[in-house]
């Protein structure tokens, strides 16, 4: 089964869909990447692709002038829809590897909570070609990402966990350690399918280095890229390490 269909199958559960469909707090890193883009969000054509249940449509929906929410679960986007039937919002169900868009349609594209990180390593190159083709020149895309080189990654426990938290978590890290590759075969690899444990160990979840990241983003036509902290919010620097990271966002424009 490809991991796209594994993973959807997730998305359409209702269990999960009623999960999403409640949430509605901003990630640090969203917060500030907003924030930042504020005044081109004004006058914006904004797409926000795997909306889920509308956790983002409460920030972003009324600070631009047409907001668009995707996703690829029908049931997600029923419960989007009906949460904000009174605004009058668009939702439309459609797959980030074949925009329902004209080209140069969008002035901003947001994928955020990893959702680009659902399908395999061949279709996430689709995907940011389909962004770069729908936003216009100089567009801005806001995504975030697993991060392959997190000091949990190989699913021991961290420097700085205590004794009481390293018992309590150790058979889900068996689970893990029975899930994953070894931390030898993932050493030297720049993206990687693994499975992290996420909806009792239900899906597969690509990672990715942040160098191996950038290379992504300038193939595919971006640039002016930066990044920012999942945990933090922070933006970092070229040189700056990722280790505490479990995800990082990226912010960068269409060439």
């Amino acid at each position: 089964m490809r991991i796209d269909h594994k993973n959807r199958g997730v998305y359409c559960d209702p269990a999960v869909v009623k999960h999403y469909a409640g949430c509605s707090a901003l990630q640090p890193a969203e917060r500030n990447i907003f924030d930042q883009i504020a005044s081109e969000l004004v006058d914006a054509c904004l797409l926000d692709i795997g909306v889920g249940g509308g956790r983002t449509t409460i920030h972003l929906a009324p600070r631009v002038k047409r907001y668009i929410g995707l996703d690829y679960s029908a049931p997600m986007i029923a419960a989007a829809s009906a949460r904000f039937a009174a605004r009058g919002y668009e939702f439309v169900v459609g797959d980030a590897r074949a925009l329902p868009l004209p080209d140069g349609e969008l002035d901003v594209v947001v994928f955020s909570h990893n959702g680009i990180d659902y399908v395999d390593h061949e279709d996430r190159l689709v995907v940011l070609a389909e962004v770069r083709r729908t936003l216009r020149q100089g567009g801005l895309f806001v995504f975030s990402t697993h991060n392959l080189e997190r000091d949990d990654l190989h699913f021991e426990a961290g420097p700085r966990e205590g004794l009481f938290h390293r018992l309590v978590h150790a058979r889900t890290r068996a689970r893990l350690r029975e899930h994953n590759p070894d931390r030898e075969q993932l050493r030297s690899q720049p993206h990687a399918i693994l499975n992290d444990g996420v909806f009792d160990f239900r899906a597969a979840t690509y990672h990715i280095r942040r160098g191996a990241q950038l290379e992504q983003l300038a193939s595919a036509g971006f640039e002016r890229v930066q990044t920012f902290s999942g945990r933090t919010g922070e933006e970092l620097s070229v040189d700056q390490g990722t280790p505490a990271d479990p995800w990082l966002y990226f912010l960068c424009r269409r060439s």
